[in-house]
């Protein structure tokens, strides 16, 4: 599954995008990702969410609460 995001970028912006593509022979989209992968994970690195007991039971014991598990080093 996919998604499809826009993003508008500065003139400047995706100037430096496109230098960036060539020097690491990656397309634009590659570089964009691997920043976001970086972001995500130093980001959920950084911080706990705490559960309640009842929500963290109810993701435990898959109940119909929705629930985020994240892979460790996304």
């Amino acid at each position: 599954m996919s998604q499809t995001i826009s993003l508008k970028l500065s003139d400047f912006d995706a100037a430096l995008l496109s230098e960036l593509s060539k020097r690491e022979a990656k397309t634009p989209e590659e570089l964009i990702l691997e920043a976001l992968h970086s972001l995500f994970a130093s980001r959920l690195d950084d911080k706990i969410i705490p559960l309640s007991s009842d929500v963290f039971d109810a993701c435990s014991k898959g109940s119909s609460v929705k629930c985020l598990i994240l892979p460790n080093g996304l």
